[in-house]
């Protein structure tokens, strides 16, 4: 009995993986862009974040994200690559900024009101003195969110696996997707 070399050619087209996780994650369907990738459930797009400003940082990077094929797909057996170009907020640059403009919001504030409203008894700042200086901060910075995107791009590495093509996670792919701070 001889048994011959088994050949499998893999059906669908790895470009529909790709495109549909990009879609589904500028869309916000976390879910189904989880469906896409065959060794992560979740990568924690899809949580909440905490209070109002980070609701609005965390809006602003999933407002940044910008998908753009590169070359086109390679296909070897089971296994395709892709390049991809990502724009996304880069949330360490903008945090770099965020902290010069805190600093001279506080200092704008401290010059426009009394003391005593200013400090407590241990002539530490009132946390609400911070809290506004902060938040000056963080809406200025939003009003030129496109100054802090970056762009970078991913080879992309897909699998045939149980009858349709899935990604596998990158580090790449995850640093750009939750803004550089991976």
């Amino acid at each position: 009995m001889t048994f011959g070399t088994l050949v499998a050619k893999p059906s669908g087209d790895p470009l529909e993986t790709v495109n549909g996780f990009f879609s589904s994650i500028q869309d916000g369907n976390y879910e189904e862009a989880y469906s896409y990738l065959v060794d992560y459930q979740s990568l924690g797009l899809e949580n909440q974040a905490d209070g109002e400003i980070g609701a609005s940082m965390q809006q602003a990077l999933r407002d940044s994200y910008s998908f753009k094929l590169e070359g086109d797909c390679a296909v070897d057996g089971l296994d395709a690559t892709q390049s991809v170009q990502i724009r996304y907020l880069d949330l360490d640059s903008f945090s770099a900024q965020l902290e010069q403009l805190t600093n001279e919001s506080l200092q704008q504030i401290v010059a426009d009101l009394p003391r005593n409203e200013i400090y407590d008894e241990n002539d530490k700042y009132l946390p609400n003195v911070t809290d506004a200086a902060y938040s000056m901060a963080v809406d200025s910075l939003l009003g030129h969110v496109e100054d802090y995107y970056k762009t970078t791009v991913v080879k992309l590495e897909l699998s045939y696996h149980g009858g349709k093509w899935q990604l596998k996670t990158k580090p790449q792919l995850m640093d750009a997707l939750i803004g550089g701070c991976y």
